[in-house]
């Protein structure tokens, strides 16, 4: 019932934190459809607050022990175009780049007991329409530039996930 107290607008990318206590989620501005942004909500008291200011952010995931947010950047003035960047949830340092993830289609941490990474990587550009080829491949969290194929067809595959054990990808 926290949501129905919530402004009406549209939410997007939800997750919830390893421990429960909060929500990422993207919201889409609703005077712009191509302005997002990060939020948190927290649970205890209700409280949304806005995380990311540029209006170009979506798709927040939690780092395995909760501390950081992950989140899409897509700047078109950029190079390159699609850039993940880390940020503590209480926004006690800045935004950095996460290594390894530049130009995927997404990236996915495990829970707390996991030990890769996953990207999506491909030629769809992100427009989530589009029916091209993208592919599903891990890497180590302490070696996230080496990444090896897990589900590479010429499908598209997309949406991984992990087990809560961090054993299992689900796609």
């Amino acid at each position: 019932p926290i949501f129905l107290q919530q402004p009406r607008l549209n939410y997007l990318d939800m997750r919830a934190s390893p421990d429960g206590a909060r929500l990422a989620l993207t919201i889409q501005d609703s005077t712009s459809a191509g302005r997002r942004d990060i939020y948190l909500l927290t649970f205890a008291t209700g409280q949304l607050h806005q995380f990311t200011h540029d209006g170009m952010s979506s798709q927040p995931v939690w780092s395995p022990d909760g501390k950081r947010v992950i989140y899409k950047v897509i700047n078109a003035a950029a190079k390159p175009i699609v850039r993940y960047y880390a940020r503590a949830w209480d926004e006690s340092d800045s935004a950095t780049a996460v290594p390894g993830a530049d130009g995927a289609e997404a990236v996915e941490y495990p829970g707390p007991a996991g030990k890769y990474i996953a990207y999506v990587r491909g030629d769809s550009g992100g427009t989530e329409n589009v029916r091209t080829n993208s592919d599903i491949y891990i890497a180590p969290i302490d070696s996230p530039t080496v990444t090896r194929p897990v589900a590479a067809t010429g499908l598209r595959e997309r949406l991984p996930r992990f087990s809560p054990d961090g054993k299992w990808l689900a796609y």
